[in-house]
């Protein structure tokens, strides 16, 4: 998958002193970007402080946040074995999900599936929910 330009929900591991090629190699994880200490930023202008990777899971332009829920819970399950050691190799290590809010949408964001929640603490992964707060224009309603 080519790193989309944003829109996506992902997991990510860094740290400074992380050996990111070392763990790569020792667990068959896919990664979708992998990063240096000093490599470009994709904007070019600044050098990155961290080793790490980050692996996309889906657009979720394209996925809802209860699916894109579903489908981070069950990556999450299926690698276990493999990203528990990350808790312990790095400083950071989270899951991001993004969730688009609406005007006058009624309810909370942080409103996380069961499914998710056991696989986030199973794992020891930090959880992060981006919100997207969109504006849509005004159109009257014709009947």
């Amino acid at each position: 998958m080519n790193p989309p330009p944003r829109n996506y929900f992902s997991i990510v591991a860094h740290g400074p002193r992380f050996d990111v090629d070392g763990y790569l190699k020792r667990h068959p994880l896919r990664s979708d970007i992998v990063w240096h200490a000093g490599d470009l930023h994709r904007n070019g202008e600044t050098s990155l402080e961290t080793n790490g990777f980050e692996i996309y899971l889906g657009r979720d332009s394209e996925i809802d946040f209860e699916e894109q829920q579903a489908i981070a819970a069950a990556y999450l399950e299926a690698n276990e074995v493999h990203l528990k050691e990350l808790k312990t190799l790095n400083q950071g290590f989270y899951l991001g999900l993004r969730e688009t809010v609406y005007p006058n949408s009624l309810g909370s964001i942080m409103d996380i599936s069961s499914p998710l929640m056991h696989a986030v603490l199973k794992v020891g992964i930090n959880l992060t929910i981006w919100a997207c707060l969109e504006r849509e224009a005004y159109r009257p309603r014709v009947d």
